[in-house]
This record gives structure tokens, sequence and C-alpha cells, in this order.
């Protein structure tokens, strides 16, 4: 399989965004967000591309000695094909060059593939928020990556 090219997002990108965002999620970002994201010190949205295509995403935030990754994507149509490790590479990555301590994330605690692929990179759990979203209500755990 040809492995996706990673670039950072921009304007121009929102759309495939969007689109991912709403394929993905059952509670998506709004667009402003994303807008506010592209122009946010330590935010990092993060594009992985196929032939043009925009095949999936990720953003995270790097505050001082801490990476946060706020969220992964990609094409439902394409999933199990190692984009999202590729992607969450990328973000483990960055944050060793930049001497982060830790990742932390919140994943949905239903979100089986989400939970695995984490674990895979070597993600623990260390707790649990309880009732943290609310389409679908489901708790978040939180997740961490020691580096």
């Amino acid at each position: 399989m040809i492995e996706p090219t990673l670039r950072r997002a921009t304007t121009s990108d929102l759309g495939w965004i969007e689109a991912l965002e709403h394929s993905s999620f059952a509670n998506p970002w709004p667009r402003r967000i994303y807008e506010e994201e592209l122009v946010r010190p330590g935010s990092t949205p993060e594009l992985a591309t196929l032939d043009g295509e925009v095949v999936g995403f990720s953003c995270s935030w790097i505050i001082v000695d801490e990476c946060h990754l706020l969220r992964i994507a990609s094409d439902p149509q394409r999933r199990l094909r190692g984009i999202g490790r590729i992607l969450l590479s990328a973000v483990i990555a960055r944050a060793k060059a930049a001497s982060c301590a830790r990742i932390v994330l919140e994943v949905a605690s239903r979100n089986d593939a989400a939970v695995r692929l984490y674990q895979r990179a070597g993600f623990g759990t260390a707790g649990t928020r309880r009732d943290y979203y609310r389409i679908p209500p489901d708790d978040a755990l939180v997740m961490m990556l020691e580096l």
C-alpha cells in the first residue's frame, strides 16, 4: 500500500476536514474551531493525503512539556489501512522532538478501534471521565503515553 503524505492543514483544507469530521464523529466540531486551530500557537492540525485527496487528519497541542491529542480521524472508506497509525506516529514524533514528557488524550470508552490504536502505540488508561460525551452518551477514557 502507498503511504499517505502528511502536511500541515491550511484554510483551503477546511472543506476536507469538515467532511471527515462529519463522517467520523457523532458530535463534529464546527468549522470555526478548525479556523482557530490553524492560527493557535502550539496547535498542529495535520492532514494525511493520497493522490491529492485528504484521507485523514489529526489535531494536537503542545503546551509547555505536554502534548494533547484533540482529534484524529481517517476516511471511513479507508479505515484499517494504517492512516490513523501514521498520523498518531507523527504526533508522537513531534511531541518527542518538542521534549514533551507525555501525550494525553480522551477517547470514547466504546470506541474499541481507537482504544486499540492507542494501546498498540503504548498508551495506557490513566482514568475515566464519566458522562464526558453527550452524543452518543459515553464515558471518556483518559489515556496517556509517557515519553
